[in-house]
């Protein structure tokens, strides 16, 4: 579970002086309690939230041609809920928008051809996406997929997304390449920076991976936090440094046999959890319960 202390809220930490906050969006714990994710249809953003995560590709808003120098451009088609991102900022809702940084379905992604084939490893086994698989972030490899990474990130900004959700940004096991610390590291410290840039100026959130939350740098680096599946175990230690510095900590837990709505309410209260959301793992419109 992703927890803001053992047993109490815990401190959130100074802020820092107003003329030093960056411009993007900065959510404090619990500031942002009201909130969604749905990725995969069916949709439904009808409903009065503070935030919702989305899909970048399902919520492009036009057709539009990306140029990658290579005499090559790829042409992302409209999404299916291409008012969506319009519609909610009308309403006064931050959209976080899902971009995979660390894998990519070749079937389907506009821009799979950007990404070689040299540098895609094992199935991902998302239940919602069969094709995904994931490409390696050891920076060698990165620098022939650097260019679509960074594109990716930029069409998040030209689509008008607030934040990007850093999907599979974690690849320490079982992915198909060889990741040491440092080399994960990296790769988080590099997606940050192409967020923060002077040319896109986006909030951006680690996913999953908390227990790089002991790296200061990891921690100075971004700006919120979205964990999923965690109610039934305790990592107070590895997100405390999120929380202490003022860090909102996004947790998402599936309902199911193996975890019923009064154990992760249980789990949420015991520790001091603000701001979970319970769903099942298609994460649509479907399911969205929470703790009172």
């Amino acid at each position: 579970m992703l927890l803001g202390a053992c047993g109490d809220d815990g401190p959130v930490g100074p802020s820092p002086d107003a003329s030093e906050q960056p411009p993007w969006w900065q959510p404090a714990p619990g500031a942002y309690h009201n909130w969604d994710i749905q990725l995969y249809a069916p949709f439904d953003t009808s409903g009065v939230r503070d935030m919702y995560v989305l899909d970048l590709f399902q919520v492009l808003p036009a057709a539009t041609m990306v140029d990658y120098g290579d005499g090559e451009p790829v042409t992302f088609p409209a999404g299916s809920q291409a008012t969506a991102i319009a519609q909610l900022h009308g309403r006064g809702a931050i959209v976080v928008c899902r971009v995979n940084v660390g894998a990519i379905n070749p079937m389907t992604d506009p821009d799979a051809a950007k990404f070689p084939a040299a540098i895609r490893g094992i199935n991902t086994m998302n239940p919602n996406d069969a094709d995904e698989v994931f490409v390696d972030i050891r920076t060698a490899a990165r620098a022939t997929w650097s260019a679509a990474l960074q594109k990716r990130i930029e069409l998040a900004k030209l689509a008008g997304c607030d934040a990007i959700d850093a999907d599979k940004s974690l690849q320490i096991m079982g992915v198909g390449f060889n990741v040491p610390f440092d080399e994960q590291k990296a790769f988080h410290l590099a997606i940050t920076a192409l967020a923060h840039s002077a040319t896109v100026q986006l909030s951006i959130g680690l996913r999953n991976g908390f227990m790089f939350s002991s790296n200061p740098e990891v921690v100075a680096a971004y700006d919120f936090g979205i964990t999923e599946g965690m109610a039934a175990t305790t990592c107070c230690d590895e997100v405390r440094p999120f929380i202490d510095a003022g860090k909102a900590a996004f947790a998402i837990d599936y309902l199911g046999p193996e975890l019923t709505k009064q154990a992760a309410c249980a789990a949420y209260r015991d520790g001091g959890m603000r701001d979970g959301l319970l769903k099942d793992e298609t994460l649509s419109s479907a399911v969205r319960d929470v703790c009172e």
